[in-house]
């Protein structure tokens, strides 16, 4: 089941990632076979269903202008291939009715299919991000991380992620009011999202936890980088007066863990030598065997 499961989610993540004018254009082509099919077999052999899945098809993987036009080329084809076949009407005029129904029917499911596509497209997003603050959430990260982990199995490369806790948070809310507490929250995220990478990746692991997950980066660069986003983040909080500090457990993968899970415990044992240490300081350690233990050094 496993395997089917993967095996699905490949092909629609090929599907969906391929290159969108290919994609039109090989839907326009199946609806060209069509048409020469249905010229073949003759007017009495219905092709109508064929007709809806290049055009359904197209809708989901490519948009709704491609799946307007594929449903227009659709109709007409058939309109063509109901002409050449030498089907007879009583009225001349009901061939092309007959047309202008079936392109409205082809419309319509184009505009039903885009729209489901954009409504689960929307609802995969928020099930991935966290309301707040708009980092990813636990979830997505877990996603993600489990792909760091396999590109690292397979391929070598070392990674970092940077466990983030906020010092004396509770102070905030306690003191300046939970509205305070999430306008810091939030201050945070649009901080880190600013000054990292784009293959970076920030989440909110819950409360006042975050991460950052920091694909092909050895130890040197995640330090430098980490120092620099510390750095920025203590300069936002001091403009707004906000009094609080950032201890950071920041940790590089040579080797992946067995888990994500084991992962965020990692870095999070880092975090927690941070605050020994007296806050707003970075932990760093390199996981250098599958199953190192942690023996935190200061960055």
């Amino acid at each position: 089941m496993k395997a089917k499961d993967e095996t699905r989610t490949w092909i629609m993540s090929f599907l969906e990632w391929r290159n969108k004018p290919l994609l039109l254009g090989v839907n326009c082509f199946f609806v060209a076979i069509l048409g020469i099919a249905d010229y073949v077999t003759g007017y009495e052999i219905a092709f109508s269903v064929f007709y809806v899945a290049p055009v359904a098809g197209t809708a989901y993987f490519v948009g709704r202008p491609g799946a307007l036009l594929v449903a227009l080329l659709s109709a007409v084809t058939w309109l063509v291939a109901d002409i050449a076949s030498g089907h007879d009407y009583t009225l001349a005029w009901v061939i092309y009715w007959n047309a202008l129904a079936r392109l409205l029917v082809f419309v319509i499911i184009a505009v039903f299919v885009a729209a489901l596509r954009e409504a689960l497209q929307h609802e995969k997003e928020l099930s991935r991000s966290d309301f707040l603050t708009g980092a990813a959430n636990r979830r997505a990260f877990h996603e993600m991380a489990n792909l760091e982990l396999g590109r690292a199995r397979r391929y070598g490369r070392p990674f970092s992620v940077a466990h983030v806790d906020v010092d004396n948070f509770k102070m905030v809310n306690d003191t300046l009011g939970h509205q305070a507490g999430d306008d810091l929250l939030c201050a945070i995220v649009q901080t880190m999202q600013r000054h990292m990478r784009e293959t970076d990746v920030v989440a909110r692991l819950g409360g006042d936890e975050f991460v950052l997950l920091l694909p092909e980066t050895a130890k040197h660069e995640a330090s430098v980088f980490v120092q620099k986003m510390h750095k920025h983040l203590n300069e936002e909080v001091d403009n707004r007066k906000w009094p609080v500090s950032f201890s950071v457990g920041l940790l590089t993968c040579l080797n992946a863990p067995r888990s994500v899970e084991d992962l965020l415990d990692l870095a999070d044992k880092l975090t927690y030598e941070a605050k020994r240490s007296g806050k707003n300081a970075i932990k760093q350690d390199v996981v250098a065997a599958r199953l190192a233990s942690v023996a935190p050094e200061q960055a």
